[in-house]
């Protein structure tokens, strides 16, 4: 009674293993494959195309496996090749362990209309002697690729995956320094930009000097995404007059006085939002200049101060920091003290009578 129990129990359990849907794996290339000189290169994401996606996860590639009517594939081993190719292996095995265990592979575009040659792009190739398949990117493909795995002398034991180019990540692309500088002039009638919009302009993609460099031929877009993330932090400010005109004891004078005015105002003058009460501040400290530094100031023509702030982009594991000057300046000819030719200022020499 009990055997007839065990056979009973066998035959549910083949019944429900026919029955089940074909489970999907992702199976993760995460070597390069050069594409020329500097080129960047291909991970294939292998699933299987009547199912779901399994959350195996993207470290331990031994442990991805597919299981599907028959045929299990289990990752192996990865490589990029002399000739710039990626290739990577599987085991395979066909149940039972008495079968056959010779396969076919073919491999055809998703895509019936597209008329390339697959092979172009990638090749398969089993050997049965050791049960292993191995799959060799040759190069980026936009269109998706399909794989079948058939074995030569069982009907029906069959399995189809799907094979994507995943986008890659290039490095990061530089604008140039224009996107790392804002130069301003204060006064006038006009505002400077406030310190909020700066801030959020800056956080913004578009305003940045570095952006994510991605590879455009994939058909699996890049697992981060494309945008980055911009984390701006205030680093300081400094003096700043135009021109090479002033010398280092002009310079400090004004830092001094800069310093000064940050003490006392709690920092709030040199994050205003208005013209007013930047101008004030600054008119004030060129008024209290010697007449030489008046005159290295003026030769100049403007007199403000350099914020500096530090940005960190990043963008998945890649990051990217750099710094950002704004330049905030008035015009030294809008000053009520200022003097056109200060050469021609006579100091009094004080005298003595007796």
């Amino acid at each position: 009674m009990g055997r007839r129990d065990n056979l009973q129990k066998e035959k549910r359990n083949m019944k429900k293993t026919s029955s089940k849907k074909k489970q999907a794996i992702l199976l993760i290339a995460s070597g390069a494959l050069l594409l020329g000189a500097g080129g960047l290169a291909a991970c294939a994401i292998l699933q299987n195309n009547q199912g779901a996606q399994d959350d195996v996860g993207q470290g331990d590639q031994s442990m991805d496996v597919i299981r599907n009517e028959g045929i299990e594939v289990k990752f192996l081993s990865s490589k990029t090749n002399s000739d710039g190719t990626y290739s990577k292996t599987f085991t395979y095995a066909i149940a039972p362990q008495s079968a056959p265990q010779e396969v076919k592979l073919t491999l055809a575009w998703a895509n019936s209309s597209k008329t390339e040659s697959v092979a172009d792009y990638v090749t398969a190739t089993s050997d049965s002697s050791v049960k292993t398949i191995t799959v060799t990117c040759k190069k980026a493909f936009s269109t998706v690729i399909n794989l079948s795995i058939e074995s030569t002398a069982r009907a029906g034991v069959k399995s189809t995956v799907t094979l994507n180019y995943v986008q890659k990540w290039l490095g990061w692309q530089d604008a140039g320094e224009a996107k790392a500088k804002k130069e301003e002039i204060i006064g006038g009638g006009s505002n400077p930009t406030k310190v909020a919009d700066y801030l959020a302009a800056m956080a913004r993609q578009e305003n940045a000097r570095y952006t994510p460099n991605l590879s455009t031929v994939y058909t699996k877009a890049y697992p981060d995404g494309a945008n980055a993330h911009y984390e701006v932090t205030y680093k300081g400010y400094a003096p700043y007059v135009g021109g090479s005109s002033a010398s280092g004891g002009t310079m400090a004078a004004i830092s001094d006085a800069m310093a000064e005015f940050h003490a006392n105002t709690r920092g709030t003058v040199w994050v205003s939002d208005t013209a007013s009460t930047m101008i004030a501040p600054l008119e004030t400290i060129y008024r209290n200049l010697s007449y030489a530094s008046q005159r290295e100031v003026n030769a100049g023509g403007y007199m403000g101060l350099i914020r500096t702030y530090s940005v960190k982009a990043t963008l998945g594991s890649q990051e990217k920091t750099y710094d950002v000057s704004w330049i905030l300046k008035a015009e030294v000819r809008q000053f009520s003290t200022y003097v056109e030719d200060i050469s021609s200022i006579t100091v009094e020499v004080p005298n003595i009578d007796f």
